[in-house]
């Protein structure tokens, strides 16, 4: 249409007594001339920006009415091929009236086609019946017929397309406008469902027009139609046929080749339909139809999974393509494509994409909304949030901006900008008819905002107003356990009982009266009552096996029967959880349960199967660095250092951040210690005191490195100046308990007896004694320490035959009440006995 309106060539002869336009600096007549003949020049050659200036140009400064009219016919006419038709209509009806009679056709029939861009479709039909004798006379005949039998067509008039298309083909047979009015027809026939009449309509053109390109194209519809019905492999075969024809017309066999790429698609046969888009690619001539040939491609290439490279082609079409509208649509289904694929990031941006390119256009609305969805399912909340609101202030009408403040509400919420989530809330809840049925959860929302600003009062209200519903609803339910879980937070747990048996009252078949009942158990469990607890638990199990609750309840269910004292019943419990929820993600919290029962009842090898299937199964876990611990723990109480050791080295390796390192280092350092490996031991130790120095752990390790030392001084006795320094470490360490203060006294003392110096060796074991028997409350770990000390010393004197020295010492043994007291009173008496004489 737009060329056929393009290559009219209005005639305008000169004029007498013309009037002149009311324009100050007017052009010349010849001025207007070049102007005319660059303007419409452009318009050709599709530069339209330069054939909008100089048209411009013409209409404001022409020498004359009619020659201004002229202009604004073109200019109308390149408003019209950059799709804005508005515009185009204005021009016209504002210098209709000075057009020459020359040009009247033109205007009449290029108003006929803004109309018909504008879907004014009764005003087109109308206009162009009331000029027939304008338009009937001249050239434009097969054009505005043309145009008739859209209008038509457009407001279900089937009979009046017909007889326009029919006057079309028996005025103009030969003209090109009569086989495409009957094509126009059969796609608003198809558009609208009627298929079959669509049908005949096609069939008719490709017999009437046999191997010209309208029958062909005629003939590629009907096979269209055929492939989305249930002829797909013959519809394939005459495809296949047609394109094979070395006669065919290059458009017919680039849309051929173009139609069964896409049918192989549908089939999910990418590979073979992206070869037949290649040849659709090869064969079209035409530009408009090689990046339809493009576009096609693109979307095969997103389908087989080559998403980015078929993106990046779908841009460059929509690049490349001079309707913008037509730009805009691909675009658009660019962004729609990457949301059908979940790829919410990606979709997010190729709809910023349409708004900077687009924004202001048709639907400009609907794009803003599925920009903010991607976002929303992107996790990119607060820009979500920014698209809705701009979406809502562009709603075409109430339910749209209603629903659209919703989502705006929701998104502010979800980004935790709680104070706009209020304003939008509220202003849903103003507007919103009594009917809404999202009303019940906005009002849930608006009070879990009101609690997130701190307004606890406002908000516990509400859902205090919505779990009071007259019929009990999912929200009603769901506000009742949200106050239950408020109540429980803040440790009142009768009113949080009540709120949770509210819900398990109101039905034993919603998965929620599970969740009540738990929450009702783990309430009663915190409080201490472990009878309720269990009864709570195990009802869920009785009654909703199948549940999401099933699972928590029964683990729980375990440990109530625990505190309970109900061991062989708990451990019961557990095995069977492992058989009924394998994949439950309590396992590895049963698993370490049953080691850690295990290993507390002294059965270190059952304890260290079970720590070790948990650290192989769940290493991701929180449990499983624990696992290995305690693995290697119980593997050093059964005596298996190896063992201990591996597992030590495991958890080391693999989780060089947990909590219990310190803790394993010291294990380690014990195992090696065990296993003779002294140096090595003497590293872990070092290990812990150089990355933990303020640990317990290393002030510890202070005193089992002095042990080593100690130990390595048997061969090499400069080893026991080592142990003395670690040792005197320890006891210098202000921050270290008074029993490995005092062992560490001991230690020292034993090491300079060792180093063969007795007298410091005795001060410091008296030291040690001094300072357990000066302590208001020794703790009990100290004891065996003060008693070493006193023997060592006491054995110090009686080797120096200080008699009296060493029975002193015993005296204050026995004195004590420690549990060595009697030895020391069976020493004293020895020593009495024995040397008599020096008393």
């Amino acid at each position: 249409m737009a060329a056929a309106l393009a290559v009219v060539i209005a005639t305008s002869s000169p004029a007498e007594n013309v009037a002149p336009a009311p324009t100050a600096n007017k052009l010349t007549i010849e001025e207007a001339g070049r102007l005319l003949t660059t303007g419409r020049a452009a318009l050709e050659d599709g530069l339209y920006p330069l054939a909008s200036r100089r048209l411009d140009e013409l209409v404001a400064k022409a020498p004359d009415r009619r020659r201004q009219a002229e202009g604004a016919l073109w200019l109308a006419r390149v408003r019209l091929a950059q799709a804005r038709p508005a515009e185009a209509l204005e021009l016209l009806e504002a210098h209709k009236d000075n057009a020459a009679a020359a040009l009247k056709g033109g205007f009449l029939l290029s108003r006929a086609q803004a109309q018909a861009d504008l879907e004014q479709w009764s005003e087109m039909v109308a206009g162009l019946e009331d000029g027939r004798e304008v338009w009937g006379r001249q050239e434009y005949v097969a054009a505005a017929l043309r145009l008739m039998v859209r209008g038509h067509a457009a407001q279900g008039n089937w009979d009046g397309a017909r007889t326009a298309a029919g006057e079309l083909e028996a005025a103009h047979p030969e003209a090109d406008d009569a086989p495409a009015a009957w094509l126009d027809l059969a796609a608003a026939l198809d558009a609208v469902g009627q298929a079959a009449e669509a049908r005949q309509v096609l069939e008719r053109v490709e017999a009437a027009h046999g191997d010209t390109v309208w029958g062909q194209r005629a003939t590629l519809k009907l096979l269209e139609w055929h492939l989305a019905q249930d002829g797909r492999e013959d519809a394939l075969r005459r495809l296949e046929q047609l394109t094979a024809n070395q006669n065919l017309q290059a458009e017919t066999r680039a849309q051929g080749f173009r139609i069964m790429a896409l049918a192989l698609g549908v089939e999910s046969n990418d590979a073979a339909g992206l070869e037949m888009i290649e040849k659709a690619i090869a064969a079209a001539e035409d530009p408009a139809q090689l990046l339809e040939a493009r576009l096609v491609k693109a979307r095969l290439l997103m389908d087989s999974g080559k998403v980015e490279e078929g993106a990046g082609l779908s841009r460059q079409v929509a690049a490349r393509v001079p309707d913008s509208a037509r730009a805009a649509r691909i675009q658009l289904e660019l962004a729609d494509q990457m949301a059908r694929l979940e790829r919410w990031d990606a979709a997010a941006a190729e709809y910023q994409v349409w708004l900077d390119a687009f924004e202001g256009a048709e639907d400009t609305a609907g794009v803003l909304a599925r920009g903010g969805d991607a976002l929303w399912r992107a996790d990119r909340f607060a820009e979500a949030a920014g698209f809705f609101e701009r979406a809502v202030a562009r709603a075409a009408h109430d339910d749209q901006r209603n629903d659209w403040l919703v989502r705006l509400a929701d998104a502010r919420f979800a980004a935790g900008q709680f104070p706009q989530a209020a304003v939008a809330y509220a202003a849903v809840l103003a507007d919103m008819p009594p009917e809404m049925p999202d009303g019940e959860r906005i009002q849930f929302r608006l009070a879990e905002t009101e609690l997130a600003l701190g307004a606890t009062e406002a908000g516990e209200i509400r859902l205090l107003e919505i779990s009071r519903a007259k019929k009990a609803t999912d929200y009603s339910r769901a506000a009742a356990m949200r106050l239950g879980a408020l109540h429980e937070e803040r440790g009142v747990f009768e009113s949080a009982i009540e709120q949770y048996s509210r819900v398990v009252d109101t039905g034993r078949d919603l998965p929620v009266c599970a969740e009540a009942l738990l929450a009702r158990g783990l309430v009663h469990y915190r409080a201490g009552s472990f009878q309720a607890a269990l009864d709570d638990f195990s009802r869920v199990g009785a009654d909703y096996a199948d549940s999401p609750s099933a699972a928590r309840a029964m683990f729980m269910r375990g440990w109530a029967l625990y505190l309970l004292e109900q061991d062989e019943e708990a451990l019961s419990v557990c095995r069977e959880f492992l058989i009924a929820f394998p994949e439950s993600e309590y396992v590895p919290h049963v698993e370490f349960r049953l080691g850690e029962y295990a290993f507390n009842h002294g059965d270190y090898e059952q304890a260290g199967e079970w720590f070790l299937r948990l650290a192989k199964e769940y290493p991701d876990d929180a449990l499983a660095p624990e696992a290995l611990f305690w693995a290697g723990r119980a593997a050093t109480a059964r005596r298996d250092y190896l063992v201990a050791n591996e597992c030590f080295n495991t958890l080391m390796a693999q989780y060089p951040d947990a909590e219990r390192l310190p803790e394993t280092l010291l294990a380690q350092g014990d195992v090696l210690s065990e296993l003779g490996q002294f140096p090595a031991a003497i590293l872990a130790f070092n290990e812990v005191i150089v990355r933990f120095p303020r640990s317990a752990e290393a002030m510890v390790a202070w005193g089992r490195k002095g042990d080593c030392q100690y130990t390595l001084g048997q061969d090499n006795p400069a080893r026991y100046e080592e142990a003395l320094l670690s040792y005197r470490t320890l006891q210098d360490n202000p921050r270290a308990p008074a029993d490995l203060r005092l062992q560490a006294g001991y230690k020292i003392g034993r090491s300079l007896e060792k180093m063969g110096r007795p007298v410091a060796a005795l001060d410091h074991y008296m030291e040690a004694a001094y300072a357990y028997l000066q302590a208001a409350e020794p703790p009990p770990e100290a004891t065996v320490w003060f008693s070493r000390a006193a023997f060592a010393a006491a054995a110090l004197q009686e080797r120096a035959g200080k008699w009296q020295e060493a029975v002193g010492i015993y005296e204050r043994v026995a004195d004590s009440g420690v549990p060595t007291a009697q030895e020391a009173r069976r020493r004293m008496e020895r020593i009495r006995r024995e040397q008599w004489s020096s008393f």
